[in-house]
């Protein structure tokens, strides 16, 4: 009697999980730039246990990201995606990652000595 029970349970949570499956994919395609869309996604196709389908969408949100420099997020996805896929090649999936991490740190230098190339000079003279 219980594991049918947990049967339906599992059964009900499935049916769930594919109804919001089908809003987010609606969603999604309405608004095509919106990440979070297509990273929930990805997440909901996660437990309904279609990893290769996830995989696939979380990697394509990981690249809109990289392209937009949202690296730390781009980041994120490549090391939920490293739980999901077995490791194959684990120097691989370590050189990418460092790629996203010195990526990332690139543009937060170039921001920094944009920033202080673009503040006010008025302190230096003011003090004599």
């Amino acid at each position: 009697m219980l594991e049918l029970m947990n049967r339906f349970g599992d059964l009900k949570a499935t049916f769930d999980y594919k109804r919001r499956l089908e809003k987010m994919q609606e969603k999604a395609s309405v608004n095509p730039e919106n990440l979070v869309f297509q990273v929930r996604m990805a997440d909901i196709l996660t437990r309904l246990k279609k990893k290769a389908e996830a995989i696939a969408v979380y990697e394509q949100a990981a690249q809109k990201f990289i392209q937009k420099n949202l690296f730390a997020q781009a980041i994120a996805l490549k090391k939920i995606i490293s739980r999901l896929e077995p490791a194959r090649d684990d120097e691989e999936r370590t050189i990418v990652l460092l790629r996203l991490y010195q990526q990332m740190l690139e543009m937060r230098e170039k921001a920094l000595i944009s920033e202080q190339e673009s503040s006010p000079k008025g302190t230096e003279g003011a003090s004599n």
